[in-house]
Parts: structure tokens; C-alpha cells; sequence
């Protein structure tokens, strides 16, 4: 009598939450998983929400094959993704951000058949944003900017597939998340998604994109947007100076206006004529997406002018 095996998959959905609820994502998840021939978790760590979030995303606690933490304390996003890899019980893992919004009926499936597909490599989704303006235009800005730069097709985003790597929606195998896990060293928010895709890299991971979008659901003022925006030019910097990503375009524009010696003339002629307009289009209601780019490009540089002794851009 012939006995038939029949390989069942594994996957580990990790979710790290801060001020966000998380319920009705779960709950898509877990319906999608339910009618799949899989093994499957849903950990969710609560990264120090606020106490009406917490008390919304309890209700997981009590649900089968979901695994709901709290901590006292903020880890930070580097500390609580390698925690949830950690803790992991399977052999794949799907990080998702909280944000995250599941729109495809087959998104889990649509997976599965990657990771068949793809066994040994790392396999980004994507992500996009809602095909209409936001109601509230204060919100426009970070809209744009993501629709413009951020919403790829997985056909565009493989041809540059660590430029485009993006950690809200990525699987990988448990062993190479162990052993290369999210940079402890980050410090706020940008860029870690670049780092991460530079190490898989360099260690030789191949890293395939497919369409298999998650909804970016939280948009940002924008005013906060341009904060955090540049807080993140922060992190570039600092990567780029420890050899810890790869080239962007950013860092090359900026490396040929040091090379060409025009810098500082560039920054006085920016920071006396242009910036106040920039700035003051950028927070309207109809902001020029590329205003963005020449504000990144304006503010890479003034950092490197300010920490020109400890930056090197001329690698």
C-alpha cells in the first residue's frame, strides 16, 4: 500500500502594532488562511500603543491561532520585527505593517503560490494607495508622493528590486530573517527597508517582486509628513557613511553637485530665493510632487554641510 505525502505550508503572519487597530485586518487574514491547506499563525505585538488601541486590539487575544502580545515599553521598529521573527514558529514569514489593508480576496494564496514558486527567495508584494484624492487635503502631500513614487507595478519594481524593496509587505524564510535581521542601530523612522534589501543582497538572496498590493490605509498631515521625511534623510545619511545600503539616486545627485564644488552656492541660492515657495506649495492643497525630490536633494545636501567632517558623500 502506497502512502502519499502531502506537504502542507507554513507561514507565520507577524504584525507589529502601534496606534493602530488591527481587528478587522486580522480578521481578513485569518478568513483568508481558514481556506487554505495550511499551518498557519497570526503573532501581533503591540509596540506601546495608546490605551484606546490596546483595549480594541485585546479582543485578538481570544482568537484561535493568534497570538496577541503587549509591551510596557517602545522597542522600536527594528527591535519588535526581529522579536516577532524570533518568536516565530514556521518556516515563512509574512510581515505586514498595521496600516496594512487587505483588498485582494486571494492575497494569502496569491503567496503561497510564490513561496512554491520561489521557495529560497524573498518575495516583495508591493503596496499602493487609494485611487482617489484624500477628503482631507491637508493629506494630499504624502498621497502624491506615494501614488507617484511608491505604487509600482511588480514589472517596474523588479528591475531595481532593492531600490523598490519595501519591509510592509514582504516573505521570507525564517533562517535568513534570523540571520540577517532588521538593524538595531535605527534610530526613527526611514530607510530600513533599504538596509535590510542591501544585506539580502550582498549576502546573495534573490529578491522577487510580484503584484500582490497591500492598501496603504494612514496618511500623514503634511506637514508631519515632511518631518518624518526628513528624519529619514537622517537615516540615509547615516547608512550611506557605514557602507550599509546601496547607491539611491538621491545620494548621486548629491555626490555630483559636491563633485562639481557648486554646494554651498546651491544651498544660499535655495535657502534665499526658492525655499519659501517651495515650502509654501508643498503644504498647500495642490502640491508639485517634484518639489519633494528638490526638497530632499536641498536638505541631503545642507546635512552634509553641517556633519561635513564626519560625512563622506565622496565614496
Amino acid at each position: 500500500m502506497a502512502i502519499v505525502c502531502t506537504f502542507v505550508l507554513m507561514l507565520s503572519i507577524l504584525i507589529p502594532i502601534y496606534n493602530r487597530d488591527i481587528t478587522d485586518l486580522v480578521a481578513r487574514l485569518k478568513k483568508q488562511c481558514d481556506l487554505l491547506d495550511i499551518d498557519y499563525e497570526i503573532l501581533c505585538f503591540d509596540d506601546c500603543s495608546r490605551p484606546k488601541i490596546i483595549e480594541k486590539n485585546r479582543a485578538l487575544d481570544a482568537q484561535f491561532r493568534v497570538n496577541y502580545v503587549e509591551f510596557k515599553e517602545n522597542m522600536g521598529r527594528a527591535k519588535i520585527r526581529n522579536t516577532l521573527a524570533k518568536v516565530s514558529r514556521h518556516d515563512h514569514l509574512l510581515f505586514l505593517d498595521c496600516d496594512s489593508g487587505i483588498l485582494k480576496r486571494d492575497f494569502i494564496k496569491t503567496y503561497i503560490q510564490a513561496i512554491t514558486e520561489y521557495p529560497d527567495a524573498i518575495i516583495n508584494g508591493g503596496r499602493n494607495y487609494a485611487p482617489s484624492l484624500p477628503k482631507t487635503s491637508s493629506k494630499i502631500l504624502h498621497w502624491s508622493y506615494g501614488t507617484t513614487y511608491e505604487s509600482k507595478d511588480a514589472s517596474i519594481r523588479a528591475h531595481h528590486p532593492i531600490r523598490y524593496f519595501h519591509s510592509n509587505n514582504f516573505v521570507i524564510d525564517r533562517a535568513t530573517m534570523i540571520k540577517y535581521p532588521f538593524d538595531h542601530a535605527l534610530d526613527g523612522y526611514g530607510y530600513e527597508d533599504l538596509v535590510l534589501a542591501t544585506q539580502l543582497h550582498r549576502a546573495g538572496k534573490n529578491i522577487i517582486h510580484i503584484n500582490n498590493n497591500t492598501r496603504h490605509l494612514v496618511l500623514e498631515k503634511n506637514e508631519s509628513f515632511l518631518r518624518k521625511l526628513d528624519e529619514s534623510l537622517d537615516n540615509l545619511i547615516m547608512f550611506q557613511k557605514e557602507g550599509k545600503i546601496i547607491d539611491t539616486p538621491l545620494l548621486k545627485y548629491a555626490r555630483k553637485i559636491l563633485d562639481w564644488g557648486v554646494r554651498d552656492l546651491l544651498i544660499k541660492a535655495y535657502d534665499s530665493f526658492i525655499k519659501k515657495s517651495v515650502m509654501k506649495n508643498l503644504l498647500s492643497d495642490q502640491p508639485n510632487i517634484k518639489y519633494v525630490q528638490l526638497y530632499k536633494l536641498m536638505a541631503v545636501l545642507s546635512k552634509s554641510k553641517e556633519a561635513e567632517k564626519s560625512m563622506d558623500l565622496n565614496k
